[in-house]
């Protein structure tokens, strides 16, 4: 409760945040596919990286990707 209070999200929220914003940087370097990423992140997988990515950023990965090739 303490943590939520401070921060205003709970514990697993800003780690989900930390991960997503991982999986942006190595998108942004280009070098992986969004398998790998997802794997590298901590995502159970590929679907899983690509719904918590889009409800968070508004766009899926591969739309973020297109922003950076």
């Amino acid at each position: 409760m303490l943590f939520k209070e401070q921060l205003g999200i709970t514990p697993h929220q800003y780690v989900l945040n930390k991960r997503v914003d991982a999986a942006k940087r190595l998108i942004e370097k280009g070098n992986l596919n969004l398998g790998q990423i997802a794997e590298l992140t901590g995502f159970s997988g590929q679907s899983t990286f690509t719904h918590a990515f889009s409800r968070l950023q508004g766009v899926s990965p591969s739309q973020y990707r297109k922003r950076f090739s």
